[in-house]
């Protein structure tokens, strides 16, 4: 009988613990598969997966950048997310590089604009030395697929 309510116990204690750490939901539109790629963005953004999240980019907007413009990976990665900006840089020396981008701590994601297949997301990032900068995305629909997007030049 010990044995069994010790196992429920630590089964319980687990599930607890499950709970309080995992985050809510991304719930900024009505729409399910919206907040759902939303969340999978938040999720890449906090575990530093920059090729997940170069996967997710708008191949064309990806092209044209990168390919034809011969911007770099990372400022790409950057600029998508608007951290590459005047008084809202991410950068810390004399080049953008990766280990810049992996001070991201958190991203709270506060609003979401726009309708239909183009939507503007806007939140902020904790870097690791606690400053907060904003953050400012474009998501676009196509093919039935979300994919992060910008401007071009």
């Amino acid at each position: 009988m010990k044995r069994t309510s010790f196992w429920i116990w630590m089964l319980a204690l687990l599930y607890l613990q499950a709970c309080a750490t995992s985050k809510p939901s991304v719930m900024l539109s009505e729409d399910p598969e919206v907040n759902a790629f939303l969340e999978q963005i938040q999720n890449h953004l906090e575990s530093h997966d920059w090729s997940k999240i170069l996967d997710v980019a708008d191949p064309i907007h990806f092209e044209t950048q990168v390919k034809d413009l011969g911007m770099a990976k990372v400022q790409y990665a950057a600029e998508l997310f608007g951290l590459y900006m005047m008084d809202n840089n991410i950068q810390t020396g004399e080049t953008l590089t990766w280990e810049d981008l992996e001070r991201i701590r958190s991203v709270q994601l506060n609003e979401l604009t726009g309708s239909g297949e183009t939507f503007q997301v806007s939140g902020t990032v904790t870097l690791s030395t606690q400053e907060v900068l904003n953050l400012n995305f474009e998501i676009v629909k196509k093919s039935g697929q979300y994919l992060l997007t910008g401007a071009v030049g």
